[in-house]
């Protein structure tokens, strides 16, 4: 991978780059409630959740993510609905972003205009807006469903370059799903394919040889923009 000294832009992907589901604590909230689990709940947090056949309609905003949750209780559960959305509410609380992720946001987005691009349901940037913790980084913000588009398609990259004011050629693109990645390359953009956060930072100071090189103004080109 060569170094590249014009890089203006990072978007990364949310789910599993930026944030991680910390099982333990979902599988330890899902003690309370264990006796109405018709799966194991390691099988829905690793299965159900991320392979049934209703993510592509949530991901393109053709159902909410109630209808999704409604869906998979059929499936996994013999409690009760409120029990259910308790045992939801502690999954989704479940997603951290650890600190060595927040220490590299916090530099990159001192030097880079950095984007969040995600496969994700409609309310998703409603709920992200309680996380502060991870929407200070971030200069903005794609959501496949509230774009009836999902990566790898070629417009919802697009539609990020045009938000972040930045092209291929000059954003780094940081996702954990290969074929995404893969995609990115085509366009013509570095594309980093992430499996760990170690391997994912070696990769970036290849690319960028100094996490500080780029130092253009983010606000000024906005401004000029609109």
């Amino acid at each position: 991978m060569f170094q590249q000294t014009n890089i203006q832009a990072i978007l990364f992907d949310y789910d599993g780059v930026v944030v991680n589901m910390d099982k333990t604590l979902a599988l330890k909230a899902a003690d309370d409630h264990y006796a109405s689990f018709i799966l194991p709940p390691l099988t829905v947090l690793t299965d159900l959740i991320y392979n049934n056949p209703f993510n592509t309609e949530l991901d393109l905003g053709k159902i909410s993510i109630e209808e999704l949750r409604e869906r998979l209780r059929v499936q996994a559960w013999k409690g009760d609905k409120e029990s259910w959305s308790q045992w939801w509410e502690a999954v989704d609380n479940s997603y951290k972003i650890s600190q060595p992720m927040q220490k590299l946001l916090s530099k990159l987005h001192s030097k880079y205009r950095l984007g969040l691009i995600s496969d994700n349901h409609i309310g998703f940037r409603r709920w992200l807006e309680s996380r502060p913790d991870i929407t200070q980084y971030f200069d903005t913000i794609v959501c496949s469903a509230e774009e009836g588009i999902k990566k790898p398609d070629k417009r919802i990259f697009l539609h990020a370059m045009h938000e972040i004011h930045s092209t291929f050629a000059t954003t780094i693109f940081i996702d954990d799903y290969q074929a995404n990645v893969i995609a990115a390359r085509t366009f013509g953009m570095p594309a980093i394919h992430f499996r760990t956060y170690t391997q994912m930072q070696e990769e970036l100071q290849k690319i960028l040889g100094s996490l500080c090189k780029y130092k253009g103004d983010y606000h000024a080109i906005t401004k000029r923009a609109l």
